[in-house]
């Protein structure tokens, strides 16, 4: 895709603007002009005696704020509308004195900081002719405007073109950008993309041969303080082109696309949520939603006196898919927390229990579930100047139980009937305690004991986000069946300098559930699993800022259990050392698409 991001217009399709002076030299009596500081050299000048007009002859060079002029002969006039400049010269969008990209006209309006309209433009590189047109106009992100060519290559869909319309809605922080494009092969593209301080929304419809519709969008608003609206959508349709023409890999390979909108409404002790929820596998037909319905959640804290906490929630959700009966589910959850602190030592009591009911005309179930955990640490901490180090270790005590009937729906990564564990472990952190950069890591080893049998489990969590290291790591071993479950991701370096990320995350077929529950949230998010199969993959990227106007960037993707090769992908980025032009190219190859994709993304006042 080729994409100038200071919007390239080249029709004359918008009324001209007034627009403001990059500096004010003076103002006329009435106040209806801006004036603007012009910089000039020439053989020969001839001004007339306001300073409003100049003749220049032989060797010119003339700056209106960031732009550059050069020309043998120009005739330059300041007026509140901007600079009128006539005579065949090139203008840079920047003042350096050799600026890669320049544009030749023989008229030309300036409106720093703005925009500039020029006739009969000849684009150059390097000084070298590559376009003619009759109209161009660069146009600022705050304004109306055509986008520029749009020309991406999309694999074995060939060759795809378009343009489009950038649209402020206010402010240069509001903006829709409407984009349509066509395949050689025969085919449209359309996207609309909506930015603003508070929500990021793509909508793309995208046909050759078969259909894709593609959205994402996410989004808050609190219209009042204790009142909001939140919404969250990922979705890719289109049973046969959607997964196929999705460029991504993450992107493609998402198994579920979901929608979630909810209105919240809160208070100190009290909190209520009214919203719709829509979950459907990736790559569906365009007309079908999957599973959706309205969910309701109601929550309650309290707290006990000056040694606890309790918590109440109720969830109550109603489910409907196409041809299928509909199922509503209402699960409650409560939970009791003591804290205190005996000498040195701090220890916590917790008490949760959790129901759930499933009723449809051909499908009930229920479950129940209780636990029971006490826990004893010993906190430490020494201080080193500025950077203070805890240390935590605790051992805890935990009994519990789910029970189900029938065949609930949220039963997910529970462990079934009762379960006995002792842990221990320790907890650590180094650097402020309150900061992000600070790194921990916390790591439990115990024996559980359930109906089926006893295993030993050892689970981690590591977390650092520094300029130089950034570390998310977190898994679990059973050494009994000697399976690993584990998600990781490393890089070193900081990221405006060379740097290498690695990622890692796999299962070898462990007990997921019973890793889940040693975990240190286990318990409070059952339903959701690192992993939902065996095997293995493995990711690495390196950054390499060879100057400070070039870079480059590699990524590979690779499946270790099948031995196969996910995704590659690569980048150059330039940037003029006078800041006067910015350019990238990528392009990438992923596991599901035939041949190459390739974009070019071009801002010529970056």
């Amino acid at each position: 895709m080729l994409r100038v991001s200071s919007w390239l217009a080249a029709a004359a399709c918008f009324g001209l603007a007034p627009a403001a002076a990059a500096q004010s030299l003076d103002a006329d009596a009435d106040g209806d002009d801006e004036e603007y500081i012009l910089a000039f050299e020439a053989d020969r000048v001839e001004v007339d005696g306001d300073l409003r007009e100049l003749e220049l002859r032989g060797n010119v060079d003339v700056q209106v704020g960031r732009y550059r002029l050069t020309s043998q002969y120009l005739e330059v006039e300041r007026t509140k509308r901007g600079v009128f400049v006539r005579g065949r010269g090139e203008v840079a969008a920047c003042p350096c004195p050799e600026s890669p990209v320049t544009v030749g006209f023989t008229w030309a309006r300036l409106a720093p900081p703005t925009d500039y309209f020029v006739r009969n433009a000849t684009l150059r590189v390097g000084g070298v002719p590559i376009l003619w047109v009759p109209v161009l106009w660069l146009r600022s992100p705050d304004r109306v405007a055509l986008l520029p060519p749009k020309v991406a290559w999309r694999g074995h869909d060939g060759l795809l073109l378009g343009s489009g319309v950038h649209v402020p809605l206010g402010s240069s922080k509001h903006t829709l950008d409407f984009t349509a494009a066509g395949y050689v092969e025969g085919g449209v593209e359309l996207e609309a993309r909506l930015l603003t301080p508070e929500t990021t929304t793509r909508v793309t419809w995208d046909r050759l041969r078969t259909d894709l519709l593609a959205m994402e969008a996410v989004g808050f608003d609190a219209p009042v303080e204790s009142a909001a609206v939140s919404w969250r959508i990922d979705a890719v349709r289109g049973p046969e082109r959607g997964r196929r023409a999705t460029i991504d890999l993450e992107e493609a390979s998402r198994r579920y696309d979901r929608a979630a909108v909810a209105a919240y409404r809160t208070s100190p002790r009290a909190n209520l949520a009214l919203g719709v929820t829509a979950d459907a596998a990736r790559g569906g037909p365009l007309d079908e939603l999957g599973t959706a319905g309205p969910r309701v959640h109601v929550g309650f804290a309290e707290a006990v006196g000056d040694v606890g906490s309790a918590d109440f929630a109720l969830d109550a959700r109603s489910l409907r898919t196409r041809g299928q009966a509909e199922l509503t589910t209402v699960a409650q959850r409560g939970e009791l927390r003591f804290d205190a602190r005996p000498g040195p030592l701090a220890a916590s009591l917790e008490l949760d229990e959790r129901t759930s009911a499933t009723v449809s005309e051909v499908l009930d179930g229920t479950t129940a579930a209780g636990r029971a955990r006490v826990e004893l640490s010993l906190p430490l901490v020494r201080q080193f100047g500025r950077i203070s180090h805890w240390v935590q270790p605790f051992g805890e005590g935990t009994l519990g139980g789910v029970e189900t009937r029938g065949a609930p729906l949220d039963a997910g990564s529970l462990l079934p009937g009762r379960f006995i564990a002792g842990l221990g472990g320790v907890r650590t952190r180094l650097g402020n305690h309150y900061a992000r950069s600070a790194g921990s890591l916390a790591l439990r080893a115990g024996v559980v004991e359930t109906r089926q049998n006893v295993e030993s489990v050892v689970a981690w969590r590591a977390s650092t986000a520094s300029r130089r290291i950034g570390l998310s790591a977190e898994g679990g071993w059973t050494p009994e069946r000697d399976a690993v479950v584990s998600v990781a991701r490393l890089r070193v370096g900081a990221s405006d300098d060379i740097h290498l990320g690695v990622s890692a995350e796999g299962n070898s077929g462990g007990p997921l559930r019973l890793v889940r529950l040693v975990s240190d949230d286990g318990w409070h998010t059952p339903v959701s699993p690192w992993l939902d199969g065996d095997g293995w993959s493995t990711g690495a990227s390196m950054g390499i800022p060879w100057t400070s106007w070039l870079a480059t960037q590699a990524a590979v993707d690779w499946d270790l259990t099948e031995g196969q090769l996910l995704a590659v992908r690569g980048s150059i980025a330039y940037r003029h050392p006078c800041g006067c032009l910015a350019a990238l190219a990528w392009a990438g190859h992923r596991i599901g698409r035939d041949g190459l994709d390739a974009w070019v993304a071009l801002d010529l006042i970056p």
